[in-house]
């Protein structure tokens, strides 16, 4: 866990219990981006809510992963400051969030026993 809370993906996938399950690491990625209680940047996840800087040690790597607030921050103090590539990053970002909607839907058994 680095200093943000964040933990790689491919280091849950690697948990014994959960390759009990897949050994498929976009599977677990999948899953982990449908939580309501972790948020997911990249390949790297943590708890939401700041519930994970209490799990945080003293001696942590610094993160390299921006949240979604920290985002929403920057992006906000370059459209202040007239930063021109903000348009552009906007543009490319919403592109990017078209090519990777997906519909994903979920079927339960009903077992009447």
């Amino acid at each position: 866990m680095d200093s943000h809370g964040w933990v790689p993906i491919p280091l849950i996938a690697s948990f014994n219990r959960v390759r009990q399950i897949t050994d498929d690491e976009s599977f677990v990625r999948d899953v982990l981006n449908m939580s309501s209680v972790v948020e997911v940047q990249g390949d790297m996840v943590r708890m939401k809510e700041g519930e994970w800087e209490r799990f945080v040690l003293p001696d942590a790597q610094t993160s390299r992963v921006r949240s979604f607030v920290e985002e929403a921050v920057m992006r906000h103090v370059r459209s202040d400051n007239g930063d021109p590539e903000l348009e552009a990053d906007e543009t490319d970002e919403e592109e990017e969030e078209e090519e990777e909607e997906e519909d994903v839907v979920f079927v339960m058994g009903y077992d009447p026993a």
